[in-house]
């Protein structure tokens, strides 16, 4: 389960900015949307988080930076040491866009709590660290900083690093991560670890969303998850009574095998009616393409990251799906959701759906800096839904007056 993710000088995130996942004391919703880790350094963690904002503050740059962090770690973009960093730093000062970028992240791991975090700039990852805290206390498993002056990596090794070690640093070379480096020569001590940080979160952004012929694909020979997808469809009025797919060989992808699903549903005379997947409605086919990766969050207790989750779905869909996660009766393996959205009913009546520490504002200052901050930070604010429409939380567009026909 993640408890943090911190990120510095990445986009429009130019100072540090943290997302948490700890509850606040308040009891609020205390039985559903908080799960009991029996972990005694964090004893409790949010199912959930949502983040607000206004178009282009910020909320799907916070998302990219959990995802790109994911990349360094479970994608081979640093596998081959000429391999282009991706080093996107806040471009609108002359200091910024020079000064490295930051990522780290607290998480679960086998009942103990770890710390994992590096910096980079296009040459080189700068720093890189691991701790653990078993028994309360913090222990360190390495470090790894590059010395300019000498032009060397100064490494560091707790007791408790098992593996050659000299073996392991001089195959790490400068844009590549050291745990990386430990994962593939089968340090069987990160190893496990390594496997929690790239498998176990999933975040589903514009630049890798997946299409339908891929969620089709993946379906394919697999009626389990085919019958629960119906089930769910069937659940929010849909009539979905079963999906088919079909596989053949297209002609458009020069041979390549393609995939297509039809979906039936039952009319008022209980007749069957087949939908090729073109004739399906958008937010039907929405769901379609997230429902795998929701039903695989909740079975592994993985944590799935969405940016817009609400486009084409009703609100009232909304909070179910959220409310799926934060119902022990479906999510019994602690799996978190974290996602953006512009459905501001999800805070009418708070805390009826959502306590105030997993709701999250991003906004975008006249610098062009974004800046993270959660509704805990109101304290006398009521009636959240009518402050946040009326601009006393911030994070919401200014509107200006349009010229039209501009003015030649």
């Amino acid at each position: 389960m993640l408890v943090e993710f911190r990120v510095k000088n990445f986009g429009c995130l130019r100072d540090e900015t943290a997302l948490s996942f700890l509850p606040t004391k308040s009891r609020a919703l205390w039985e559903t949307n908080v799960y009991q880790t029996n972990v005694p350094l964090v004893p409790q963690l949010l199912r959930t988080a949502l983040l607000y904002g206004a178009n282009g503050s910020g909320k799907s740059t916070l998302l990219y930076a959990l995802q790109t962090m994911q990349r360094f770690i479970g994608d081979q973009l640093s596998i081959q040491s000429d391999s282009q960093l991706p080093y996107t730093p806040f471009l609108y000062s002359q200091e910024d866009c020079t000064n490295p970028t930051a990522f780290e992240c607290s998480f679960l791991h086998e009942n103990c709590l770890y710390q994992f975090g590096f910096s980079y700039n296009k040459d080189r990852i700068l720093e890189e660290y691991l701790f653990y805290y078993p028994e309360n206390r913090k222990r360190t498993l390495f470090t790894r900083t590059y010395d300019s002056k000498i032009k060397k990596y100064i490494y560091k090794f707790g007791k408790y690093f098992h593996g050659h070690k000299k073996l392991l640093y001089n195959y790490t070379h400068d844009s590549m991560l050291f745990l990386c480096t430990a994962k593939y020569l089968n340090n069987t001590h990160i190893l496990s670890i390594w496997n929690t940080l790239s498998t176990n979160i999933c975040i589903i952004t514009k630049y890798n969303k997946p299409n339908i012929n891929y969620i089709n694909k993946l379906l394919f020979n697999n009626t389990n998850i085919q019958k629960q997808i119906c089930s769910f469809l069937k659940s929010i009025d849909t009539e979905t009574c079963n999906i088919e797919i079909n596989k053949f060989i297209s002609y458009k992808l020069l041979g390549n095998e393609e995939y297509n699903v039809y979906f039936y549903h039952k009319n008022n005379k209980n007749k069957t009616i087949k939908l090729y997947q073109e004739d399906e409605s958008d937010g039907t086919l929405q769901l379609y393409i997230y429902l795998p990766y929701i039903l695989q969050a909740l079975e592994k207790g993985y944590l799935l990251a969405i940016d817009d989750l609400d486009t084409n779905i009703h609100p009232l869909v909304m909070r179910h799906i959220v409310d799926i996660f934060q119902t022990t009766r479906y999510d019994t393996h602690g799996a978190q959701l974290l996602f953006t959205s512009h459905d501001v009913s999800l805070m009418e009546n708070n805390p009826e759906i959502l306590r105030r520490d997993q709701i999250w504002f991003v906004d975008k200052s006249n610098d062009q800096a974004s800046s993270l901050y959660s509704l805990t930070e109101f304290r006398n604010v009521k009636d959240v839904f009518r402050s946040y429409l009326h601009g006393r939380l911030g994070a919401i567009p200014v509107l200006y007056g349009w010229n039209y026909p501009p003015e030649v």
